[in-house]
């Protein structure tokens, strides 16, 4: 006499239908959380960037000159030193974008503590600390996002055939692993194409606001952030391999807003 194998449970077609569903929504669910993040965090560079460009203000107002810069910086507080009054916040070699943050620090305008220069320009880019170098501040919107102040714009982190040009200015990267004297990207083109929209002209190569890509080993170049020159550029925001990679460093005049 046979014996019949009872047949072992299976999905039947709505219920396979009705898991597929749930997984959609648990994808699309995780998709639009780490958009929200996202957006919450170029939100908050975008707030730190105006704080710091106040703060410059402020300092301007009571010190009559640039921090960093002020010819008489020694009279106003020890441990610092005078820049050259110029009215530019100079190159690293000058030790004045060190000391910009440091005086900020000084006259009470930001909070931490930043020690200035401590060591050689070889040191690099080292976030602020009550120990170390502070010639950038650590950003809260974004892990490993720094802001700089200094003058002016050039190769450093333009390519050379941009055509925005601006002097003191606040700089929003990250700090290239491979090269502790270099700059990188931060910010998606997604990102950086909706704070320069809701700040200046929404175009990385002309206004007040600026964008540029990360490093590729060699020198700063736009692929990857954005696409042309002059007017005619625009953002990476429908090239699938650089929209949401964090390719863009951004640039704000000193008196964009």
């Amino acid at each position: 006499m046979l014996k019949h194998c009872k047949n072992k449970a299976a999905f039947t077609l709505v219920e396979l239908s009705i898991s597929i569903a749930i997984i959609g929504l648990l994808v699309s669910a995780t998709l639009i959380g780490s958009a929200m993040i996202a957006n919450t965090e170029s939100k908050t560079l975008l707030s730190e960037v105006q704080k710091l460009n106040s703060s410059i203000g402020t300092f301007q107002a009571l010190y009559r000159g640039m921090p960093g810069d002020i010819a008489n910086a020694t009279a106003y507080w020890g441990g610092t030193g005078n820049g050259d009054g110029s009215g530019k916040i100079d190159a690293e070699t000058s030790d004045e974008p060190f000391r910009a943050v440091q005086q900020l620090y000084l006259a009470g305008l930001i909070d931490g503590a930043y020690a200035g220069f401590t060591g050689t320009w070889v040191g690099g880019f080292v976030r602020g600390s009550s120990a170390a170098t502070g010639n950038v501040i650590g950003s809260l919107g974004r892990s490993k996002a720094v802001i700089y102040v200094k003058c002016c714009s050039g190769t450093d982190y333009f390519p050379s055939t941009r055509a925005i040009s601006f002097n003191n200015h606040v700089n929003v990267s990250s700090i290239l692993a491979t090269n502790m004297e270099k700059r990188a990207g931060v910010l998606t083109p997604i990102e950086a194409y909706d704070i320069d929209r809701k700040v200046d002209d929404g175009v990385p190569d002309t206004g007040l606001v600026g964008g540029s890509g990360s490093y590729n080993g060699s020198a700063y170049v736009a692929t990857g952030c954005y696409s042309s020159t002059g007017s005619g550029s625009t953002y990476d925001t429908a090239i699938a391999a650089n929209k949401n990679v964090q390719g863009c460093q951004m640039q704000f005049a000193y008196d964009w807003n």
